[in-house]
């Protein structure tokens, strides 16, 4: 029972078995969200029913989705907590999402190789003209991989949309004097949720956009 998550943490309150110390909120908070996520994916392509599941590729688009937002989660949390992102988790972020998802479309790979090479020269110009101090460069492998997820040309709401919250945060941080203008916020949860929201949104909510992932 000690390994199955959620159950183990509720039984044992959040305490472990044998010193009794006390785990943190933030890994139950964790499988929660990892849990309601994998359902989100699947409710995504499939809705309520099982009838994509009898399909025989009917298991490939929500599975795709919810590999892709595991990798959303690891930027989201790393950088939240340690402001800083590892090049690791990007650059094999946007392998494995290219490899998805040329494999599922490979008539398509050009404008998935297009997204990435946009997500990177995006930031990447940021970092040299401000030689590091507006973004890092592990923001432009982020780019990169949010490129390869989501496409031509929503990679360009999804950064859009990244910058919309970051601002709308900014704000409400300064209204409750949390933050100052000249403070800095980590980009990578910014950046994972615009891309998660890409993911979700159905092509139709974009009616100008003739592609979609």
């Amino acid at each position: 029972m000690d390994l199955v998550p959620i159950v183990s943490y509720l039984i044992r309150r959040g305490r472990c078995r044998y010193c009794k110390a006390k785990f943190s909120w933030q890994y139950l908070a964790l499988e929660v969200g990892m849990g309601a996520l994998f359902l989100a994916s699947y409710w995504r392509y499939c809705g309520f029913g099982y009838a994509c599941l009898l399909q025989p590729t009917g298991f490939l688009l929500p599975a795709k989705l919810a590999v892709f937002l595991v990798f959303l989660v690891l930027i989201f949390v790393y950088d939240a907590r340690y402001s800083e992102i590892p090049d690791s988790f990007s650059i094999t972020g946007g392998v494995v999402a290219l490899a998805l998802n040329i494999a599922m479309k490979p008539h398509d790979w050009l404008w998935y190789l297009l997204a990435a090479a946009i997500g990177a020269a995006f930031f990447g110009a940021q970092y040299a003209l401000s030689r590091g101090e507006w973004v890092g460069d592990g923001d432009i492998f982020v780019g990169a991989m949010i490129g390869a997820m989501v496409g031509w040309p929503l990679v360009l709401v999804s950064l859009f949309s990244a910058y919309v919250l970051g601002l709308a945060l900014v704000i409400a941080l300064m209204a409750v004097r949390k933050k100052k203008l000249t403070d800095t916020i980590p980009m990578g949860p910014l950046l994972a949720l615009g891309a998660a929201a890409v993911l979700f949104i159905p092509l139709s909510f974009f009616p100008f956009f003739w592609y979609s992932w």
